[in-house]
Protein backbone atom coordinates (compact mmCIF):
# COMPACT_ATOMS: atom_id res chain seq x y z
CA UNK A 1 0.00 0.00 0.00
CA UNK A 2 1.48 3.52 -0.42
CA UNK A 3 0.14 5.48 2.08
CA UNK A 4 1.72 8.53 0.72
CA UNK A 5 -0.85 8.88 -1.87
CA UNK A 6 -3.47 8.35 0.54
CA UNK A 7 -5.29 11.67 1.77
CA UNK A 8 -5.43 10.63 5.77
CA UNK A 9 -1.32 10.19 5.41
CA UNK A 10 -1.18 13.57 4.10
CA UNK A 11 -3.23 15.45 6.23
CA UNK A 12 -1.69 14.01 9.38
CA UNK A 13 1.90 14.87 8.13
CA UNK A 14 0.67 18.10 7.14
CA UNK A 15 -0.05 18.04 10.96
CA UNK A 16 2.86 16.78 12.14
CA UNK A 17 5.41 19.43 9.98
CA UNK A 18 2.85 22.16 11.65
CA UNK A 19 3.19 21.05 15.27
CA UNK A 20 7.48 20.82 14.92
CA UNK A 21 7.35 24.50 13.08
CA UNK A 22 5.00 26.23 15.68
CA UNK A 23 6.73 24.60 18.35
CA UNK A 24 9.92 25.65 16.89
CA UNK A 25 8.89 29.09 16.74
CA UNK A 26 7.88 29.08 20.31
CA UNK A 27 11.43 27.54 21.33
CA UNK A 28 10.18 23.93 22.51
CA UNK A 29 13.61 21.98 22.35
CA UNK A 30 12.19 19.07 20.96
CA UNK A 31 10.22 20.30 18.09
CA UNK A 32 13.83 22.83 17.47
CA UNK A 33 15.85 19.24 17.10
CA UNK A 34 13.21 18.18 14.49
CA UNK A 35 13.20 20.92 12.30
CA UNK A 36 17.30 20.95 12.91
CA UNK A 37 17.50 17.59 11.57
CA UNK A 38 15.15 18.47 7.85
CA UNK A 39 17.26 21.07 7.88
CA UNK A 40 20.19 19.15 7.10
CA UNK A 41 21.61 19.79 10.86
CA UNK A 42 24.50 16.81 11.32
CA UNK A 43 23.34 15.68 7.27
CA UNK A 44 20.09 14.27 8.93
CA UNK A 45 17.64 15.41 6.60
CA UNK A 46 16.67 11.95 5.36
CA UNK A 47 16.18 10.61 8.47
CA UNK A 48 13.66 12.95 9.34
CA UNK A 49 11.93 13.10 5.70
CA UNK A 50 11.96 8.87 6.48
CA UNK A 51 10.75 8.89 10.03
CA UNK A 52 8.17 11.54 10.27
CA UNK A 53 6.11 9.34 7.54
CA UNK A 54 7.12 6.64 9.41
CA UNK A 55 5.60 8.09 12.85
CA UNK A 56 2.47 9.45 11.19
CA UNK A 57 2.02 5.30 9.93
CA UNK A 58 2.17 4.00 12.98
CA UNK A 59 -0.37 6.34 14.61
CA UNK A 60 -2.67 4.95 11.75
CA UNK A 61 -1.80 1.32 12.11
CA UNK A 62 -2.13 2.23 16.13
CA UNK A 63 -4.01 5.03 17.27
CA UNK A 64 -3.75 4.58 21.13
CA UNK A 65 -0.62 5.32 20.50
CA UNK A 66 -0.72 8.46 21.55
CA UNK A 67 -2.70 8.82 24.25
CA UNK A 68 -0.29 6.16 25.74
CA UNK A 69 2.23 7.98 25.71
CA UNK A 70 0.61 11.71 26.96
CA UNK A 71 0.99 10.90 30.27
CA UNK A 72 4.62 9.71 30.33
CA UNK A 73 6.06 12.90 28.35
CA UNK A 74 5.81 16.81 29.02
CA UNK A 75 6.29 19.02 26.91
CA UNK A 76 8.71 21.61 29.01
CA UNK A 77 10.99 17.95 29.27
CA UNK A 78 13.76 18.07 26.85
CA UNK A 79 14.40 14.52 24.87
CA UNK A 80 17.74 13.97 24.18
CA UNK A 81 20.78 11.90 24.69
CA UNK A 82 20.70 11.12 28.37
CA UNK A 83 17.71 12.90 29.00
CA UNK A 84 14.87 11.07 31.54
CA UNK A 85 12.05 10.80 28.30
CA UNK A 86 14.78 9.40 26.41
CA UNK A 87 15.59 5.98 27.61
CA UNK A 88 12.07 5.78 29.77
CA UNK A 89 11.14 2.38 29.49
CA UNK A 90 7.36 2.16 29.06
CA UNK A 91 8.06 4.99 26.43
CA UNK A 92 10.41 2.37 24.52
CA UNK A 93 8.11 -0.42 24.85
CA UNK A 94 4.46 1.40 23.46
CA UNK A 95 6.88 2.52 20.78
CA UNK A 96 8.35 -0.91 20.08
CA UNK A 97 5.33 -2.89 20.25
CA UNK A 98 3.40 -0.78 17.50
CA UNK A 99 6.68 -0.46 15.60
CA UNK A 100 6.48 -4.64 15.59
CA UNK A 101 3.02 -4.70 14.61
CA UNK A 102 3.33 -2.44 11.89
CA UNK A 103 6.77 -4.04 10.05
CA UNK A 104 4.62 -7.19 10.66
CA UNK A 105 1.12 -6.39 8.85
CA UNK A 106 2.57 -3.36 6.92
CA UNK A 107 6.23 -3.32 6.49
CA UNK A 108 5.67 -3.12 2.61
CA UNK A 109 4.05 -0.14 2.66
CA UNK A 110 5.32 3.02 1.27
CA UNK A 111 5.36 5.86 4.11
CA UNK A 112 8.12 8.57 2.38
CA UNK A 113 10.18 8.84 -1.05
CA UNK A 114 13.88 9.66 -0.57
CA UNK A 115 14.56 13.10 -0.96
CA UNK A 116 17.50 12.70 -3.78
CA UNK A 117 15.97 9.88 -5.92
CA UNK A 118 11.78 9.86 -5.21
CA UNK A 119 12.61 6.53 -4.25
CA UNK A 120 9.99 4.68 -2.21
CA UNK A 121 10.54 3.96 1.40
CA UNK A 122 8.97 1.04 3.37
CA UNK A 123 8.11 0.91 6.92
CA UNK A 124 10.75 -1.64 6.68
CA UNK A 125 13.22 0.23 5.32
CA UNK A 126 13.14 2.84 7.15
CA UNK A 127 13.36 0.60 10.81
CA UNK A 128 16.27 -1.09 9.31
CA UNK A 129 17.75 1.73 8.44
CA UNK A 130 17.04 4.48 10.85
CA UNK A 131 15.91 2.70 14.35
CA UNK A 132 18.24 0.80 17.20
CA UNK A 133 17.01 -2.77 17.63
CA UNK A 134 15.46 -1.66 21.17
CA UNK A 135 12.94 0.38 19.19
CA UNK A 136 12.14 -3.03 16.78
CA UNK A 137 14.49 -1.39 14.05
CA UNK A 138 17.51 -3.19 12.69
CA UNK A 139 20.18 -0.83 14.18
CA UNK A 140 22.57 -2.35 16.96
CA UNK A 141 24.58 0.37 16.89
CA UNK A 142 22.00 3.51 17.44
CA UNK A 143 21.00 4.32 13.84
CA UNK A 144 19.93 7.83 14.95
CA UNK A 145 16.24 7.88 14.46
CA UNK A 146 15.28 6.65 17.85
CA UNK A 147 14.99 10.34 19.10
CA UNK A 148 13.44 11.15 15.79
CA UNK A 149 10.06 9.01 16.08
CA UNK A 150 9.84 9.74 19.97
CA UNK A 151 10.25 13.50 20.15
CA UNK A 152 7.57 13.83 17.22
CA UNK A 153 5.30 11.09 18.56
CA UNK A 154 5.68 13.23 22.05
CA UNK A 155 4.64 16.82 20.36
CA UNK A 156 1.95 14.60 18.62
CA UNK A 157 0.63 13.68 21.61
CA UNK A 158 0.16 16.91 23.41
CA UNK A 159 -1.85 18.23 21.17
Amino acid sequence: MDRTATLVFKEELARLDGVIRMGARLQNPDAMALEGRRHGLNNLQGHANALEGLVVALIEIQPNLLSTLRPLTRLNRKMGKGDFETSNAAIRAAISSTVVAARTGHGADIIAHEIKTGNPVTIDTACDTYLPLSLGGGQDSGGGGGTVVKRALKLLAHI
